[in-house]
């Protein structure tokens, strides 16, 4: 883990979509570390705030990036809701991770049901970026992309509690009724790219307006501690500023509605989802470069 806890007091670890799950007790092998991660996981009730994020050091392991890939090659769970074999079931941290793919995956009336040992997870999906996934491979690049911008939104190297707002194109990114969009006031940071093809992965970064008035070209090295901490195959490339200062300076634009496209490496990105925070989450992000 980053020692940068001191000078960036928070960052961006939650996504605004619930992922409760049921777990058994753990393994009597566990370690209490591993166990009390989990039931804090466990623990949560709040609809639509998720404590801490993902750990961005396990999820660039390559090992994890291809049991991702392969966990897609396949229907996400059988038709009586078990979750198809994985090896993130093994582990305090491939389970953490199986949250928050689900939760970016399915719809809020789907579930999936790990099974390990004498130990079963239930797993709770939000948003339906790629539902299909529930029972077919994940094969299109499309959901592939949504679920990659997703993720990357979770990851979060300080293990902090700052809750987002997601927005972005996708129907399942839609407010939940119950929410209040005019608490989340500060445009972030945009994330696309498409994690699930072998030997082609890619994820981007970009400021969006808030983030880069408040910390201008520190901002990079932010979002390089969030989204990678100290992981040496990272696949994130920073891309600066969203909107430039010049029409060929532009990674990202957005029609009426705010939600974004994003362009990288030739390649267009209808799939991109910016973050918004509220004020505290400002205060807890970006300590040492105020707006």
């Amino acid at each position: 883990m980053s020692s940068f806890g001191a000078p960036v007091a928070a960052l961006l670890g939650t996504c605004l979509f619930a992922l409760g799950c049921v777990v058994t007790p753990a393994p009597a092998d566990d370690n209490e570390e591993d166990i009390a991660a989990e039931e804090d996981v466990a623990s949560v009730e709040q609809a639509y705030v998720f404590p801490n994020g993902d750990d961005p050091e396990f999820f660039w392991e390559p090992r994890t990036i291809q049991m991702l890939q392969r966990l897609a090659l396949a229907p996400l769970a059988d038709g009586a809701g078990k979750l198809a074999n994985t090896p993130l079931l093994e582990t305090a941290q491939g389970r953490k991770l199986l949250h928050y793919v689900v939760g970016c995956a399915l719809r809020p009336d789907m579930t999936v049901t790990g099974v390990v040992g004498a130990s079963s997870y239930v797993y709770k999906g939000a948003l339906g970026l790629a539902a299909p996934w529930r029972s077919q491979a994940l094969s299109l690049s499309s959901p592939q992309r949504w679920v990659t911008a997703c993720l990357l939104q979770t990851l979060n190297a300080f293990l902090e509690e700052v809750p987002i707002r997601m927005v972005g194109k996708h129907p399942g990114l839609a407010d939940a009724p119950w929410m209040n969009p005019a608490q989340y006031t500060f445009p972030d940071a945009t994330m696309f790219g498409n994690i699930f093809v072998p030997g082609q992965e890619v994820a981007y970064a970009c400021a969006d307006e808030g983030a880069q008035l408040a910390c201008g070209d520190v901002w990079s090295t932010f979002a390089k501690l969030r989204i990678c901490d100290s992981s040496p195959t990272c696949k994130l490339t920073p891309l600066g500023p969203c909107k430039g200062s010049l029409p060929n300076e532009t990674d990202c634009v957005t029609n009426a509605a705010g939600h974004p496209t994003c362009h990288a490496d030739g390649v267009s990105y209808l799939e991109s989802i910016s973050s918004k925070l509220d004020a505290e989450g400002v205060f807890n992000l970006y300590p040492s470069c105020q707006p």
